[in-house]
């Protein structure tokens, strides 16, 4: 029922997104798909509409033929490329905003802007995890860690009132699981939403698998699942009691000690870290 309810939906986007691509727009004989796909990229919402209108059009093009070329679509770069410069104007367009959309909800816009601001920050730390770990798919791993709340983005835009219902009940039951908060107030957990929003929007089979936790065997989901996770708890503050455990995953992953990561993405803290916390 969610995912029918958002199929059709016409995401906001950041205001700085909306008025840096109308600019762009300007000069089109002076762009590159890197010119866009940079300003594209630096926004969850904007990405999720590109990777959804590229997967989509190439998906009608080429079902005749059960070619499989849908599926290579796994950056916004790439997208861009196949689809082109000017189809993507035309497409993308004085586009609505975050800012503009939930202004009657300030509230809302600060959760929202909230989860943004953290799926960057998990971009980042995907990125640099995948370059460590010298991954070949280092551009769609850290687009995938950005898109692994969007979910929880939609909900905030689509239904606000939900979204502080469950933030209070985390802040008032800590204890609870984040998942069970979830499932009683939406009945699907933020992650099953998400996997099935990707395939209604048709993204890539690799994009679907990074966003999946089910997968969390793959050390490629890990380095997503894992930046998602450290990026949520460093929102609490840097006392968050999950940061220990995230920190001995983190390690494990690669294959460092939970110290060197602590250093790694918190270089301004020294302290000694805590033990993680028994299974």
């Amino acid at each position: 029922a969610w995912t029918r309810h958002f199929a059709d939906a016409e995401l906001p986007v950041l205001a700085r997104t909306s008025a840096t691509l109308e600019e762009l727009g300007k000069n089109l004989d002076d762009l590159s798909p890197r010119d866009i796909s940079d300003v594209v990229a630096g926004d969850p919402f904007m990405s999720l509409k590109v990777l959804a209108w590229a997967g989509k059009r190439l998906a009608q093009n080429m079902r005749a033929s059960h070619s499989s070329l849908g599926h290579a679509l796994e950056t916004v770069e790439t997208a861009i490329v196949c689809t082109g410069i000017a189809p993507f104007f035309r497409q993308f367009h004085k586009l609505e905003t975050i800012e503009s959309r939930l202004a009657p909800l300030p509230t809302a816009r600060l959760g929202l802007l909230r989860v943004v601001k953290r799926s960057l920050v998990a971009a980042d730390y995907a990125r640099d995890w995948a370059s460590y770990r010298n991954d070949m798919d280092i551009q769609v791993i850290a687009e995938a860690a950005m898109l692994h709340d969007v979910a929880e983005m939609i909900v905030w835009v689509y239904a606000p009132q939900l979204s502080l219902k469950m933030q209070r009940l985390q802040q008032v039951s800590p204890q609870l699981r984040t998942a069970d908060i979830q499932k009683s107030v939406l009945g699907v957990t933020f992650n099953e939403l998400e996997v099935a929003i990707m395939e209604e929007w048709c993204l890539s089979s690799l994009m679907k698998k990074l966003t999946d936790d089910t997968h969390a065997d793959n050390p490629q989901v890990q380095n997503v699942v894992l930046a998602a996770n450290l990026a949520r708890h460093l929102a609490n503050g840097v006392d968050d009691p999950a940061l220990p455990d995230d920190f001995a995953m983190i390690g494990e992953l690669l294959r460092n000690s939970p110290e060197w990561v602590r250093e790694r993405v918190m270089p301004e803290t020294v302290d000694e870290i805590p033990q993680p916390q028994a299974a």
